[in-house]
C-alpha cells in the first residue's frame, strides 16, 4: 500500500487509544505505529517535525518533481521530497519502502469510508498537483467548486472550494457517508468516549444532531455524515 495519511503522535499511547476506541486495526504498534480500516491507513508519526498530511511511496519522483517545480517549491528530504498544495496540506513523496503491506477488510465504528476531503483556496491548482502525482478525475468539476480524484492505490481525494461547507474543516479529513443511518453511528462514538469537535444540525430541519466532526490527537479531521 503506497498511499496513506500521516498524523503527528506526540503521545503514541493517546493516539493509539483514540483509534482503538474507533475499532481501527493496529497494523504496527511502533516503529512506526500504523492504524487502518478498510479503505484507509494512518501512520502515527512521533517526530516533532511531523505534520498532518498525505504520504505517497514510489522508487523515484524525479519526473513528477521536475513538473511540480515549475509552479511551486519542492523541498528535498532525506527520504524523498516534501510539497504542499493550496489547501496547506503537506504531501510527503517518499522513495523508501512503504510500511504498509495491505489494508484490512473490516471497517470501524464510523461507518462507510468515502475518502479524504480537502478544502482548498485554489481548487484548479490543487487538482493539477494531484494529477501530476498520478490521480485521475473521478467525479465533479473544479469550476463548480467540487471535484473528486483517485489514484492507482484506490485513494480518493475530494477537493472542496472556499465556503462550500458550513462546519469546521480540518485539512485533511477522513470522510464517512452513512446513507441516512448516522444516528446509531453517532451514538457509538459517544459511547466510545470519543470527543466531538462539532455537532452539526445545519442539514436537519428539526435541529437534530445528525452529522458530527471529529479530530484525532494529531490534527486529522473526520467527517461523519449522513450522506
Amino acid at each position: 500500500m503506497n498511499s496513506y495519511l500521516q498524523s503527528p503522535a506526540r503521545n503514541q499511547t493517546t493516539s493509539l487509544s483514540f483509534y482503538k476506541k474507533l475499532q481501527f486495526q493496529i497494523l504496527n504498534e511502533e516503529d512506526p505505529s500504523v492504524v487502518a480500516q478498510s479503505g484507509v491507513a494512518v501512520l502515527l508519526n512521533p517526530d516533532n517535525f511531523a505534520r498532518p498530511g498525505l504520504v505517497f511511496h514510489r522508487a523515484s519522483w524525479d519526473k513528477e518533481v521536475a513538473q511540480l517545480e515549475k509552479t511551486r517549491r519542492v523541498h528535498t528530504q532525506p527520504d524523498g521530497h516534501l510539497v504542499a498544495d493550496p489547501s496547506g496540506v503537506w504531501i510527503y513523496l517518499k522513495t523508501t519502502a512503504t510500511p504498509i503491506s495491505s489494508l484490512p477488510e473490516t471497517g470501524s465504528i464510523l461507518g462507510k469510508y468515502a475518502g479524504v476531503c480537502l478544502e482548498t483556496a485554489d481548487i484548479q491548482r490543487s487538482l493539477e498537483l494531484y494529477q501530476t502525482l498520478g490521480f485521475e478525475t473521478d467525479k465533479g468539476d473544479a469550476e463548480h467548486g467540487w471535484v473528486a480524484c483517485k489514484n492507482g492505490d484506490g485513494m480518493g481525494i475530494s477537493l472542496m472550494g472556499p465556503c462550500c461547507c458550513p462546519h469546521l474543516f480540518f485539512n485533511p479529513s477522513l470522510t464517512y457517508f452513512n446513507g441516512g443511518q448516522n444516528l446509531p453511528v453517532i451514538k457509538a462514538i459517544r459511547e466510545a468516549g470519543i470527543p466531538i469537535a462539532e455537532e452539526i444540525t445545519h442539514f436537519n430541519e428539526e435541529g437534530v444532531v445528525d452529522n458530527v466532526v471529529l479530530r484525532d490527537p494529531g490534527g486529522l479531521g473526520m467527517f461523519i455524515f449522513n450522506d
